[in-house]
């Protein structure tokens, strides 16, 4: 396996994860490891489907990531695919991500961020440098007006944790479940490669 196979590899395994520890708000339609290949998820976070929110609200966010031949030395393109009002989304749905990406970033942390951006987390907003005027005037006179009612939705991620013991000292090293890797003990200071 190239090392762009090995990393989609992972990146879908997180994924996977990522919607078991979701509790059912993430689901994950389409996932393979064929590059080319789409992702699709529907996201259950409530967002505006147009300026009229609360009134006309959306719940159910269809989201699709291209991943570009380069990925991840290249930025995902992300397209939210349901119609939603929101500063920083395209009227075809592509998502301004701003001009920062890291290819350390896993796409379990980018869902994570389009949830956020989706349910008008103000963190994860950028009305300074809107894809949608409209949108960006609407949601600074909301947030001017009533700032308790952003962001939309909360969304809490349940990350199961398991207790491995350091083979150096035998500490007890709370870690993430479902990954592998290594990690630093705190106490005795020793690399240990672990599977959760």
């Amino acid at each position: 396996m190239s090392a762009h196979q090995l990393r989609r590899a992972a990146d879908l395994e997180r994924l996977r994860a990522l919607e078991t520890a979701s509790r059912g708000r993430l689901k994950l339609l389409a996932a393979d490891a064929v590059p080319g290949r789409p992702i699709r998820l529907e996201m259950r976070c409530r967002t505006a489907a147009d300026a009229r929110y609360p009134v006309r609200a959306v719940v159910g966010v269809s989201l699709r990531i291209d991943l570009p031949a380069r990925y991840p030395f290249e930025r995902p393109v992300v397209t939210i695919e349901s119609p939603i009002f929101h500063p920083n989304v395209f009227a075809n749905g592509l998502v301004c991500q701003g001009e920062r990406w890291l290819p350390a970033e896993g796409l379990d942390l980018l869902v994570k961020r389009m949830i956020r951006l989706a349910s008008f987390d103000p963190a994860h907003v950028n009305p300074a440098s809107p894809a949608n005027r409209a949108a960006a005037s609407w949601y600074l006179a909301q947030v001017a007006r009533t700032p308790e009612a952003f962001p939309t939705d909360r969304v809490e991620w349940d990350t199961e944790r398991v207790i491995r013991p350091c083979p150096a000292c035998g500490k007890s090293l709370r870690l993430p479940a479902g990954r592998r890797g290594s990690v630093n003990c705190p106490l005795c200071g020793s690399d240990v490669e672990v599977q959760t």
